[in-house]
């Protein structure tokens, strides 16, 4: 599925909740992730990637942009599509991301709407 594909899912989910959906397309601001949402007050940034096998890999400049959103108090989150589902890395999982790391070690769901309830329901 493309990214494409993964943004109007999320999209129908927040949509159906009554949130605020905003795609980023920012070539300006560099590491600024794909997605602001913010549904019933809580507000969360989350990247989106498509794994390359079962790794994901993510640029210097979203690394930083992950430890700058975490040392101010904010939520970020990662959602990683792969050929079983839907991995979500998290704010305490930034470091692993630094490097290529399997999508096996986050929290995995089998669609876009479970993964945005376990980022918004805990």
């Amino acid at each position: 599925m493309a990214e494409k594909e993964i943004y109007k899912k999320m999209k129908e989910y927040v949509n159906d909740r009554g949130g605020r959906f905003t795609r980023i397309e920012n070539a300006v601001s560099a590491g600024v992730p794909d997605v602001n949402i913010c549904i019933n007050g809580v507000e969360v940034w989350i990247e989106c990637k498509e794994a390359l096998g079962k790794k994901v890999e993510i640029r210097a400049s979203q690394f930083v942009w992950a430890i700058e959103q975490r040392a101010a108090g904010g939520e970020w989150y990662c959602m990683i599509k792969h050929g079983g589902g839907y991995a979500v890395g998290m704010n305490n999982d930034i470091l692993k991301l630094k490097k290529s790391v399997d999508v096996a070690e986050f929290p995995n769901f089998k669609s876009v709407a479970e993964a945005l309830q376990f980022i918004f329901m805990g």
